[in-house]
């Protein structure tokens, strides 16, 4: 399980932001030893997740936050169709790929 700001780290969470962007690297990784295995490794990246580790933080506008419900559906569909990455919600996926081919100072 890792999480958005391991692919978009966010000023205020950073030892959170370098944990999740670890297991997302471990798990690519990973994913590739194992390829002929039969193993398979899925990595969840969900946005602002409402449980009560999430209290108290405001959700982005656009994005919002997801429920536990949310997420444990998007790990089933990624079972079933076999997919390694997945985005929590699936339409902040196509985000953060722009995000991240953008020069430093936008994506701040």
């Amino acid at each position: 399980m890792a999480s958005a700001t391991g692919i978009n780290p966010l000023a205020g969470v950073a030892v959170y932001s370098d944990t999740k962007a670890a297991v997302i690297a471990f798990s690519d990784a990973l994913r590739r030893e194992l390829r002929k295995t039969g193993v398979r490794i899925i990595v969840v990246n969900p946005n602002l997740v409402r449980t009560a580790m999430g209290a108290g933080i405001t959700p982005p506008a656009f994005t919002g936050s997801v429920s536990a419900t949310d997420v444990s559906l998007a790990v089933l569909k990624a079972l079933r169709k076999k997919r390694f990455w997945v985005v929590v919600p699936r339409r902040l996926g196509p985000m953060l790929r722009v995000i991240k081919m953008l020069p430093t100072g936008m994506q701040d």
